[in-house]
Order: structure tokens, then C-alpha cells, then sequence
């Protein structure tokens, strides 16, 4: 049995029923399955889950029971703290990251930034220009919970990473650079499946997002691709 687990906090019940639909044309029993009710599943090799949602914390409560062969993405999750922690991991990949602090310290500081929250669900960046925009920001945040990070500007693109395999635009990328880029990813933090966004700057490749669980919702080649690779893990 396929499990994709999904929460009842967050709106992914749509995407969970188009991989669900996905899932079923490839002949897999499959089920949708709320977070809390994970640990009712036996772990044996006939049960695999896939973590449709970003409440990590109840997550690593979840999979300790499970062998990690049984759960895509095991090791992410298990070993994942917050953004800013994971980003840290791919310093060479990703645009440079600060604390408030640390900041603060820097005598010439390059302008615009970006502040981002360090749980991954909370998505909602800010963009600021100059000391006393950022100033602004921290009367309507809690600065513990953000990092900033230099502005990156060029192309933004989407990659759904599954397995080694890498899709973009409905298309499996064959590009040198990239799939390099996207290998050391994926060995950097343990991760099989995902969605990364891209930022190309001067043929640079700045990794300025990760999704580890990914709904597949812009790509219909990656959710076939996706369930072959499930199937592949159920035989």
C-alpha cells in the first residue's frame, strides 16, 4: 500500500487526489492519509509513505518507528531542523545567508535583500532596500524566526527532482551544468524527491528554494514520473 499523508492544517488535499489518480493508473494500491493516523500503519515492506506535508516536527514523531527504505525522504526529514540549517548545508549552491546579528556587523553592506522565514511553509518573503526598510520589517516580525539573504536577480526556474532524475518544464533535463548542480544537491542533504527553485544570474545557478514535499501540481510529467518510481520501490 502507497500512503500519501497530508495534513489537515494545510491545503494540499487536491494535490494529494491528482498524485492519488496518478498512482492508481499504474496499478498501486493507494491511500490518502491524514498525519495523525500514521501511526496506525504496520512497518513492513508492503507499506510505503510519501509526507504530502511541511509539519516537520510531527513528521520526525511519525517516521522513527519506519525503516527508511519505507518512507521517501527519510533522511531529510529525520535530520531537518529548519530552512536556514538546510541552506547552510549548500552554502556554494545557494545565495549567501545572515543572521540579524550577523548583519547588522557588516560595514558595507550590499543592498537589496531578502528576509525569509526559516520554517519552510511560511513562504512569505520581504524585500528591503536599504537599513531603514529593514528596520520597518523588524516591527512587524520576530526576527528569530527569519534570516536574510542576498538578492539574487536573473531567470527563476522550477526543477522537480525525483530520484536522479530532473524535470523541467515537462521536459527531463539533459543539461551538464545543472544536473550537476542538482546531484551535489541531492547528496548534500539527503534528499530523493523535491521541487527546487533556480535563480540563473550571469550563467550562475543559485539554489534560492527547497520543497521536500513536493505536489507535483505544475508538472504532469513529474507526477508520472514520480509514480513510476514509486512503483519501482513496491516491487
Amino acid at each position: 500500500m502507497f500512503y500519501i499523508v497530508i495534513s489537515n492544517k494545510e491545503n494540499f488535499q487536491k494535490a494529494a487526489k491528482l498524485i492519488c489518480n496518478e498512482v492508481k493508473l499504474n496499478g498501486i494500491e493507494v491511500n490518502i492519509l491524514e498525519l495523525n493516523d500514521v501511526k496506525k500503519i504496520e512497518d513492513n515492506n508492503y507499506n510505503y509513505l510519501y509526507f504530502l506535508t511541511n509539519e516537520t516536527i510531527k513528521i520526525k514523531n511519525c517516521i522513527k518507528k519506519f525503516n527508511k527504505n519505507h518512507i521517501i525522504n527519510k533522511d531529510f526529514l529525520y535530520n531537518y531542523k529548519n530552512k536556514f540549517t538546510t541552506y547552510k548545508e549548500i552554502e556554494k549552491l545557494s545565495p549567501k545567508k545572515y543572521n540579524f546579528n550577523n548583519f547588522f556587523k557588516i560595514k558595507l553592506k550590499k543592498f537589496p535583500i531578502i528576509i525569509k522565514n526559516k520554517k519552510h511553509y511560511k513562504n512569505k518573503n520581504f524585500k528591503a532596500n536599504n537599513l531603514n526598510k529593514i528596520n520597518n520589517i523588524l516591527t512587524k516580525i520576530n526576527k528569530e524566526e527569519y534570516f536574510i539573504e542576498d538578492f539574487k536577480k536573473g531567470e527563476e526556474i522550477k526543477v522537480y527532482i525525483i530520484n536522479n532524475t530532473y524535470i523541467k518544464n515537462e521536459k527531463i533535463i539533459y543539461n551538464k551544468t545543472l544536473n550537476k548542480i542538482l546531484k551535489n544537491l541531492t547528496s548534500s542533504i539527503n534528499i530523493e524527491c523535491a521541487s527546487i527553485d533556480i535563480i540563473i544570474e550571469n550563467k550562475k545557478h543559485w539554489i534560492i528554494d527547497i520543497n521536500p514535499a513536493p505536489a507535483f501540481f505544475k508538472s504532469k510529467e513529474s507526477r508520472i514520473i514520480f509514480c513510476k518510481y514509486i512503483k519501482n520501490k513496491l516491487k
